[in-house]
């Protein structure tokens, strides 16, 4: 019997404030070498690259906070901008930006599944659960590299 992404229960949501965003606006701003944001939404280009760059930022602190993982200073946003999310996770990375999309997709144990909000500022976690700690494994045994960074806490 399949079973769809509706029929799962969300792992985790978290809401951001208008302040992360304007972080990464900010850094998108500086990064495309632009007087300001509007001028990085007059391109098609520029739009997408913020878009992508504040559903990158939204899904790390996500997991983040998700795993209980205690940052200790600020991440540089290039950095962010860089991570491939299926490496860091071990699994595959499946990317909605509407429920109604989600909930339509067959559920795989095999994928971990997130509807980023860009302009709600919310992201959403799903799994079948069953791949929980494996991801969450990964994730730590990624990061681990970063201790400076990162505090995981027992």
């Amino acid at each position: 019997m399949k079973k769809y992404i509706k029929d799962s229960r969300r792992l985790f949501y978290k809401k951001f404030t208008t302040s992360d965003i304007i972080k990464v606006q900010e850094f998108v701003v500086k990064k495309l070498g632009v007087n300001n944001i509007f001028m990085v939404r007059d391109r098609f280009e520029g739009n997408q690259y913020l878009r992508n760059t504040i559903t990158k930022y939204q899904i790390f602190y996500t997991l983040v906070e998700y795993f209980s993982i205690e940052i200790k200073r600020e991440l540089k946003l290039g950095f962010i901008s860089t991570i491939a999310f299926e490496k860091l996770l071990g699994v595959e990375v499946k990317i909605f930006n509407s429920s109604e999309d989600l909930y339509k997709y067959e559920l795989e144990d095999s994928a971990i599944y997130f509807l980023v909000n860009v302009d709600g500022k919310t992201c959403e976690i799903y799994s079948s659960g069953k791949n929980h700690e494996s991801i969450k494994n990964k994730f730590l045994s990624q990061i681990v590299g970063f201790k400076d960074i990162f505090y995981v806490s027992a």
